[in-house]
């Protein structure tokens, strides 16, 4: 996990605007630069490192994937395990999900970045000897697709519409 960028943001519930942390009398607040009488919405961002038997790759956990892999929603995370003088500080809820087994469902985007849209727990047999080699089996088996029996290729002779030969004019 690469706490050093942030691991969330808020939006301005009117114009979508990212909003600006400021402490007043003790507590959090956060303003928007546009609007006025604002609900912030809280949003995760997490930039980490995800490795498997293959190797490891960077990814990006956004919301729903994080809310998914830790059972608390950001505002949540936000307001409750904070550290208010350091928004950027990781808090030790959100370390639990490192090294979590996890089944992450990915989009590969045009410019190779790679986003965790969504993730489940996995329960696993497998065993650790030291960390990135794992030992055992998983619990999770990857499916087979069944093949759809009775299809058959077109041959490829000629379309039709279309002469054998070709009339030269």
């Amino acid at each position: 996990m690469h706490g050093d960028r942030g691991w969330f943001y808020v939006k301005c519930s009117k114009c979508s605007s990212k909003l600006f942390p400021e402490l007043d009398n003790g507590g959090l607040n956060f303003v928007c630069k546009d609007d006025d009488d604002i609900i912030p919405i809280f949003r995760y961002s997490v930039n980490a490192t995800i490795v498997d038997a293959t190797g490891s790759a960077e990814a990006i956990f956004f919301n729903e994937s994080m809310q998914a892999l830790l059972n608390i929603s950001c505002k949540d995370m936000v307001t409750k395990h904070a550290d208010t003088k350091n928004l950027r500080a990781v808090p030790q809820q959100l370390r639990s999900a490192i090294d979590k087994q996890s089944l992450l469902y990915l989009t590969l985007k045009n410019d190779g970045k790679i986003v965790v849209n969504n993730a489940s727990e996995v329960a696993s047999t497998t065993s650790y000897q030291s960390k990135g080699n794992p030992t055992g089996t998983s619990a999770f088996t990857p499916t087979t697709p069944v093949l759809k029996s009775g299809t058959s290729k077109r041959q490829l002779e000629e379309s039709p519409g279309q002469d054998k030969k070709m009339k030269r004019a």
